[in-house]
């Protein structure tokens, strides 16, 4: 689940999940729901494979990842499956993306730092995330 939240210079996305993965994937489709996307022809699969030292660092690489895909590549996903693993201080994220050929009728120009924090709470996970627009 994902809800669009008032911020003064750009957009705020809280995204909450039961899992870890879920929450990475709702917020990949919050993304996406600003982005706009317009386009209907497949484009293929995609595997992603990333790596990081903390979950936030995690989260912004792959949501960086999505937007290159939309906004250089012209193809925006329609539907992912994350998995994350974490061992040793690093995190590792495998996603394979279903794409579609597209465009944005929105920018974004990058997934921020500012403020997030992955909170693990009763029944789940959540973020607040910034997005530059």
């Amino acid at each position: 689940m994902f809800k669009l939240l008032d911020h003064p210079a750009d957009v705020r996305l809280k995204v909450s999940a039961r899992t870890l993965e879920s929450l990475f994937e709702s917020a990949a489709r919050g993304l996406m729901s600003l982005l706009k996307p317009m386009g209907e022809n497949p484009a293929g699969v995609r595997e992603i494979r990333l790596e990081a030292v903390s979950r936030e660092e995690l989260l912004v690489r792959f949501l960086e990842e999505l937007i290159y895909l939309v906004e250089v590549k012209g193809k925006f996903p329609v539907r992912l499956k994350v998995k994350i693993d974490e061992e040793e201080g690093i995190c590792r994220l495998q996603a394979k993306v279903t794409l579609r050929q597209g465009k944005a009728t929105r920018e974004v120009k990058a997934a921020t730092y500012h403020g997030l924090k992955i909170l693990q709470e009763p029944g789940g996970y959540s973020a607040a995330i910034i997005f530059d627009v």
